[in-house]
């Protein structure tokens, strides 16, 4: 990640079982990462329509809105899966793409060193 301080933790709306919100925090991440291992290879699969991994990131995404004081939570991913259907499957892959989107940093083109400003124009020169 270029900048932390960029970093942002947003949400995405979406009805399930009533309304809800997507957000991708470190908790989320961490619940991702113990399941896949890594956050590319988890929405690899998500694009690839792989229900495990929609369910599971759908699931974490979702944590935040049912946590107790314990830490523990008030929904599963059985429960998640059940509100998942051949009917908005693809829109569902699609907005946990797009929340995990929201969540990183904007990516800036970087500033051109001034050793490269100097390479470009000397290479003009030429």
């Amino acid at each position: 990640m270029s900048n932390l301080k960029e970093i942002r933790v947003k949400e995405v709306g979406l009805i399930l079982d009533k309304e809800r919100h997507l957000r991708y925090d470190l908790n989320a991440i961490s619940e991702i990462e113990e399941t896949f291992g890594d956050i590319q290879v988890a929405l690899t699969l998500v694009e690839k329509m792989n229900s495990k991994a929609i369910k599971n990131l759908l699931w974490a995404g979702l944590i935040h809105e049912e946590i107790n004081e314990d830490g523990t939570y008030n929904i599963t991913e059985r429960q998640v899966g059940s509100w998942i259907g051949i009917g908005n499957i693809a829109d569902i892959s699609h907005l946990i793409v797009e929340a995990f989107g929201q969540a990183l940093p904007n990516e800036k083109k970087p500033e051109p060193s001034l050793i490269e400003m100097q390479r470009k124009t000397q290479t003009k020169k030429k």
